[in-house]
């Protein structure tokens, strides 16, 4: 079941149910206040919040989440926010395209441990052309615990670089719509 509430600049679409067993997901889609640098022009972008508990197995023998967790959790979102505007990863990949990484990098301020409730926080803040790309936050509460990015390109099932298809434009357009009264139908 999902809801749309639209208030105040923020538009968000709440999914009651998860996706796996320790996934949930919150899509917003929202301007940012005005950005200094252009202090004429609004700033809107995609923003997910997927929330996350911490496994035994995710962990190191010093009880802290071992590093290569936090890429597996930055895909997790992705795939998240991706089935959540309507463009399932499994429609991209049968439809011929891949989107491969092609940069990524995390930055580690405190350590998560076992059972700890986490939101990975997924910022989209430019529209994909050749390529795209995604920065990060972990958080336990209020309390940041890691910050990470990655690009992504498109490419056929032969390796050949790709522009993003105009269906895929569209979703992410539609996502985008900086009009906070308007409702998004995902």
């Amino acid at each position: 079941m999902r809801g749309v509430v639209a208030c105040n600049g923020l538009i968000e679409v709440n999914r009651d149910t998860a996706v796996a067993s320790n996934d949930a997901t919150t899509f917003h889609a929202f301007h940012s206040s005005l950005l200094p640098q252009q202090a004429t022009h609004y700033r809107a972008m995609i923003h997910t919040i997927s929330q996350i508990r911490v496994r035994y197995a995710e962990t190191d023998r010093m009880d802290v989440v071992y590093h290569s967790n936090y890429l597996v959790w930055f895909e997790t979102a992705r795939i998240l926010m991706l089935d959540e505007i309507g463009i399932p990863y499994l429609e991209i990949e049968a439809s011929n395209l891949r989107l491969p990484v092609l940069t990524a990098s995390a930055a580690y301020k405190r350590p998560a441990r076992f059972d700890d409730r986490l939101q990975i926080h997924l910022f989209m803040r430019e529209k994909p052309r050749a390529r795209f790309h995604f920065d990060y936050e972990v958080r336990r509460g209020d309390t940041l615990l890691a910050t990470g990015s990655t690009s992504h390109g498109f490419m056929d099932t032969h390796g050949k670089a790709l522009r993003p298809p105009a269906a895929f434009l569209a979703k992410i357009d539609a996502a985008w719509k900086p009009e906070a009264a308007a409702a998004i139908n995902l």
